[in-house]
């Protein structure tokens, strides 16, 4: 089985490391600073159908872990913003389709396409997302639903762990307890008593692997830990992990805020058997090691 990973940001990169220990794996896509840690890294332009051609695409699974907009970004024009993404993506999906792949796996985002929910959001619950970076990625779902390719859409709830660039402040998990080690100020832009789904980046590698090995494509599923752990009581977690008081300073958002994000995985444990085996007080102990250490280098 032959995976091709297109995109290596943070999750492009993790995924890379564990993923090509089972399979044949190759990884491309534009320069990035993940990129340059990766000594066979082939540079291409995935919206680019010559540079395309130069892949073994043909019976392949290819990841799409790529960053189309930001999770912070926003636009007075949404619209023309989200119709361009789609007009690139459409190239890349005839693209795949016309090189015969085996199936396209697109990262989507649980945390932000069903919007508030208080109770957990499976794949059937009404889509709500409020903000440029959710609406792209419901516009990209329904085009691939829309072309005849085989697919497999994730809906990925807030990973983190593994390895991280220090100087990309991506995830609160990681942010935090580099604050906490450094006594740095941290600035809050959301409540402390909102609700996410953590992931420790090991279990989405075991669940994107059993994915795979099951076979399964033409399926939406959740992709979490199906647990909702408070802002409030990570702070409490990284202060009593690293025996540091987290310094915060509140601060508006700029983009609409979700309040609860919670994803019922039931499907995916019932079609893989996957349960997450990293819970949120080992998950933050091997974050805290690790950050410990990149800033003791």
């Amino acid at each position: 089985m032959r995976v091709i990973i297109l995109g290596c940001g943070y999750l492009g990169y993790n995924l890379y490391q564990s993923l090509s220990k089972r399979f044949e794996t190759l990884i491309c896509g534009l320069p990035s600073l993940y990129a340059s840690k990766i000594e066979d890294y082939l540079i291409v332009d995935a919206f680019d159908e010559q540079q395309l051609d130069r892949l073994p695409l043909e019976g392949s699974i290819v990841i799409d872990t790529m960053a189309l907009v930001s999770n912070q970004a926003s636009s007075l024009e949404e619209e023309a913003v989200i119709q361009r993404i789609c007009d690139n993506y459409r190239k890349l999906l005839y693209s795949l389709k016309k090189q015969n792949v085996k199936g396209l796996i697109f990262l989507s985002s649980g945390g932000t396409v069903y919007g508030d929910h208080e109770n957990p959001s499976n794949e059937s619950s009404i889509l709500y997302p409020q903000t440029l970076y959710a609406k792209s990625k419901v516009a990209l779902e329904n085009l691939i639903k829309s072309v005849d390719i085989n697919y497999l859409i994730l809906r990925l709830s807030n990973p983190y762990g593994g390895y991280q660039l220090m100087n990309k402040s991506q995830g609160v998990i990681p942010v935090l307890i580099k604050k906490a080690y450094s006594h740095e100020i941290f600035e809050l832009w959301s409540s402390r008593s909102c609700i996410r789904d953590y992931l420790y980046i090991d279990d989405f590698s075991r669940a994107i692997i059993k994915l795979i090995n099951a076979n399964c494509f033409n399926e939406v599923i959740n992709v979490g830990s199906g647990i909702g752990t408070s802002l409030n009581d990570v702070i409490n977690l990284v202060e009593d992990t690293t025996k540091e008081k987290v310094l915060i300073q509140d601060k508006n958002a700029c983009v609409k805020q979700i309040l609860t994000s919670v994803l019922d995985i039931t499907k995916l444990t019932s079609l893989t058997g996957f349960n997450p085996s990293v819970d949120m007080k080992s998950g933050i102990e091997q974050e805290c090691e690790r950050v410990r250490r990149e800033l003791n280098k």
